[in-house]
């Protein structure tokens, strides 16, 4: 299909979008696209939705972790509508709190239908981002009160599970919106926080000394600062004190020490990726 290029001022040029493919992804004046460039090529396409995607899944003999694991794969992809049939005695009335922007439309006693409510995002991918640093960080001072026995192992676990609950969201923003050169990069980002509070947690569960608390509080604060602000040199100066901080004489410094690697080890991708841009 070929267009032809309008000149518009004194050095744009414009070109016209065909009014059929306009009128599928239900756009009209003023709403917004994304253009993303790479060697030759531009591509455009739809920065306020997405096509409705609709799939269906036998899971009729799996266990319930099978079950969780493929609609985990099924919501990130981004389906709206997740059609399943399934045996008796597998649950679903606790599925819509694992995944945001989702409720039970139909269950039967062999049929369940998921659907999306979330038609037009109204939170960005860096706002999202930035929720689910802060919910890892607020993770992170709750070691402390643990040591001061103000906080339980079941409210770390609940704040593990909300991290994962955005973080999950996150992944399936990125697959169904944020079709950028840099939505790989925001992957490996996501994962890293994700892994970064399974290590918060296990140490939770075994840490009874306020300075390593106080040392691993501080190293997710300069983490996340420096994050937020796009300032490499920094987050890896920071994350380098923040290891060399850390004993390594006990089962759970060693799990810190896995915590500050972790974090240590994917900050170059951080160098090309910046999570404030628009």
């Amino acid at each position: 299909m070929e267009r032809k290029l309008i000149k518009q001022g004194r050095n744009a040029l414009t070109v016209t979008l065909p009014a059929k493919w306009l009128k599928e992804k239900g756009l009209k004046n003023g709403d917004t696209v994304q253009i993303n460039t790479k060697n030759k090529e531009l591509t455009i396409t739809t920065s306020g939705g997405a096509d409705n995607k609709e799939t269906t899944i036998d899971t009729k003999g799996w266990d319930q972790k099978m079950l969780h694991h493929v609609l985990n794969a099924r919501y990130i992809e981004g389906y709206d509508n997740i059609s399943i049939y399934h045996d008796k005695n597998q649950r679903f009335t606790d599925i819509p709190a694992h995944y945001l922007g989702m409720i039970i439309e139909s269950h039967s006693e062999e049929h369940t239908v998921l659907k999306s409510t979330i038609k037009v995002p109204e939170d960005t991918f860096q706002s999202l981002l930035r929720r689910s640093a802060h919910i890892l960080l607020e993770l992170a001072r709750m070691l402390e009160s643990k040591i001061a026995k103000k906080t339980t192992d079941a409210e770390i676990k609940e704040q593990e599970f909300l991290l994962d609950y955005n973080l999950r969201y996150c992944l399936r923003y990125l697959n169904k919106y944020e079709q950028t050169e840099r939505a790989y990069k925001y992957f490996l980002l996501c994962a890293t926080l994700e892994s970064a509070g399974d290590y918060i947690r296990k140490i939770a569960q075994h840490n009874k000394d306020k300075k390593l608390a106080r040392i691993i509080i501080h190293g997710m604060e300069e983490y996340t600062n420096n994050l937020f602000r796009n300032d490499v040199k920094n987050t890896y100066k920071s994350l380098r004190e923040f290891r060399l901080q850390i004993p390594q004489n006990t089962f759970v410094e060693g799990i810190a020490q896995s915590l500050a690697e972790n974090l240590y080890n994917f900050v170059a991708y951080l160098a090309e990726t910046n999570p404030t841009a628009p």
